[in-house]
């Protein structure tokens, strides 16, 4: 339920947050401006719901209600979910966490078992299947350099190496999958003319690079040591809510602190609203005034 007349509300900015009421709890929350006129564009009458919960409450959605079999905690799942899990396992969880933490701890006890065996067999010759023996050979783990066999062609003995291994490479957040092409599309189109000014007086300029234990910056400038953020409006208000405004406040604090380690420097600049050349053009200026000429003078 809209609390304030569409007039105003679409007079408002797309970062202006706009008071609503949930229809299904009856409690106040806020959204973003840009949302809920999208909303109106499809249906003038379109009811509003603080949670995907509430929603389901509100069209009378029957749940199985359930207890996680790691951590205890009550959860529920519609019908359909309950069907699909309970195929699978009997251990149903709360998260994804709490069942990764069964599914390694069962799968690691399985590997040791396999990983013996087949050493032992190697070791003393003996004849085993043709889908055991395809591709086997001792490999050594590249975290622990422990020897270890396995069917496929692995650089870890297992997951908790490979975990412990990423960070040390720089590979966590997705390092590989960050320098794709359709990745690219979530820079804004205020950052990429930035980017273009910055690239004229700053030729080894270079754009999302995770250079910073797997950390990255929208812009970095090696032979100045410095590292740009363009933020938008989900690094300083609850776009899709307070939770994800939490991670990403948190990613930002870890974020800077990686690139400091490296002896970067951090300069921040906040872009709330559209597209805007004149917005782009000032931050230009004030980057010319505070940064540069600091740099020159040093």
């Amino acid at each position: 339920m809209l609390l304030i007349p569409i007039d105003k509300m679409l007079s408002l900015k797309y970062s202006d947050m706009v008071p609503l009421k949930c229809d299904g709890c009856q409690q106040d929350f806020q959204r973003i401006q840009k949302q809920v006129k999208s909303d109106y564009k499809l249906k003038s009458h379109l009811k509003h719901f603080c949670s995907s919960k509430c929603q389901g409450i509100l069209k009378k959605k029957t749940y199985v209600n359930l207890t996680c079999y790691l951590c205890k905690t009550h959860f529920s799942l519609i019908p359909s979910e309950f069907e699909k899990r309970s195929k699978k396992t009997s251990k149903l969880c709360c998260s994804k966490q709490c069942a990764n933490k069964i599914n390694i701890h069962r799968s690691e006890e399985t590997r040791k078992k396999v990983s013996e065996t087949l050493k032992r067999k190697y070791a003393e010759g003996f004849i085993i299947h043709p889908k055991a023996i395809k591709n086997k050979a001792p490999y050594i783990c590249s975290f622990c350099s422990k020897e270890f066999i396995s069917k496929k062609k692995r650089s870890t003995c297992s997951k908790e190496c490979y975990k412990n291994l990423l960070p040390s490479i720089g590979r966590k957040g997705g390092r590989v999958t960050s320098s794709l092409e359709f990745h690219k599309r979530n820079r804004s189109s205020n950052e990429k003319m930035f980017f273009t000014k910055i690239k004229e007086i700053y030729p080894d300029a270079i754009a999302n690079k995770r250079l910073f234990d797997g950390w990255d910056a929208d812009i970095v400038i090696p032979s100045q040591k410095l590292a740009i953020h363009w933020n938008g409006v989900w690094h300083y208000k609850s776009v899709m809510g307070n939770e994800l405004l939490e991670r990403v406040q948190q990613k930002d604090k870890l974020r800077y602190e990686a690139i400091e380690k490296h002896g970067y420097r951090n300069y921040i600049i906040q872009d709330l609203g559209p597209m805007n050349q004149e917005k782009v053009a000032k931050e230009y200026v004030d980057f010319l005034q505070n940064v540069k000429e600091q740099f020159h003078t040093q």
